[in-house]
């Protein structure tokens, strides 16, 4: 859970001379660790979406030369995803769904 204390001074930030309740604080924390949530969430189905994206154009390259390059960068994708279990997320999956995301919880 993110503290109640930062949520404070992150709503301080924008708004220096504004009081915050505690209650108030409570809810904003939760309102963040909710759009955390949700950002991982999404960013994850991303991650996968282009993870699958990959594999199924590589199994249709044509030329050799790219195929064998393709087959190797494939090959250590696929096992990162079986030992991880799930494609990992960068920084431009959360960027792709930033968009969409913030303008569910404005």
């Amino acid at each position: 859970m993110i503290e109640p204390s930062l949520a404070k001074k992150l709503i301080s930030r924008q708004h220096p001379n504004q009081r915050v309740s505690s209650e108030a604080a409570d809810v904003a924390s939760e309102l963040i660790r909710l759009f955390v949530v949700e950002a991982r969430n999404r960013a994850a189905i991303q991650a996968e979406c282009e993870y699958e994206g990959e594999q199924s154009l590589g199994e249709s390259e044509g030329s050799a030369a790219a195929s064998d390059t393709w087959t190797q960068e494939s090959t250590a994708k696929k096992r990162v995803r079986t030992i991880r279990g799930y494609a990992p997320i960068r920084a431009n999956h959360v960027a792709k769904v930033a968009t969409d995301l913030l303008l569910d919880f404005s």
